[in-house]
């Protein structure tokens, strides 16, 4: 598994395709990381590597990681809470292990592929779904202005080894989460979710060293 961290997210990443990672290496350690097994893939006989750009479903952190914790906090009757608003190229878990399977048990062209729907959705949108989908309207806070690097692929590559993928829709994806969260919700760390720590976190995550 690859991550579109390897395009050097201290820049925006728009539309990138496969070979846009050899432009630059990322700063950050992640990114690093990751750019460097690439090199190493490209190289290998028998290795594929799927980049994923934002994957997401009902077992992700819901701690920290946007979607499943924007849902939480809708089913706790809490404001949606977003650092500044950004374009990302989520796929839902659901999809993610399909593409898996079909990389396994198939022979295909290429080394790497970008893994994702290659369609652009910002989160400020996707808190509305979660509005929408619940039966309780969310404030949805922005604490910057403007807009962060954009975070997006093109998958041209990937669908061409699957001819016609239907990915399912950021609405049906999120009442699905809803009603596994709603379920499992005496079972979730609640005390975090209200302190939202990690939120004071994202400003420096792809800073680098």
């Amino acid at each position: 598994m690859g991550s579109g961290a390897e395009y050097s997210k201290q820049k925006p990443i728009i539309e990138a395709k496969e070979d846009d990672y050899l432009q630059a290496l990322p700063l950050d350690e992640y990114g690093f990381y990751k750019s460097i097994t690439s090199h190493f893939i490209e190289k290998s006989e028998n290795i594929v590597q799927l980049r994923i750009f934002g994957a997401y479903g009902e077992y992700e952190n819901y701690r920290y990681k946007f979607i499943s914790n924007a849902i939480v906090k809708n089913l706790l009757h809490l404001p949606i809470t977003i650092n500044k608003n950004v374009y990302f190229d989520y796929i839902y878990s659901d999809d993610l292990v399909k593409i898996i399977d079909f990389f396994i048990y198939n022979d295909t062209k290429e080394k790497i592929y970008n893994v994702t729907t290659g369609t652009k959705v910002d989160l400020i949108t996707l808190a509305n779904l979660v509005n929408e989908v619940g039966d309780f309207y969310s404030d949805i806070r922005v604490i910057h202005e403007g807009l962060n690097n954009e975070y997006t692929s093109n998958n041209e590559r990937l669908l061409k080894e699957f001819g016609d993928f239907q990915f399912t829709s950021h609405k049906n994806a999120i009442a699905k989460m809803r009603c596994y969260f709603q379920e499992n919700l005496d079972k979730l760390d609640i005390q975090t979710i209200k302190e939202d720590p990690y939120l004071k976190a994202i400003d420096t995550m792809w800073k680098g060293k």
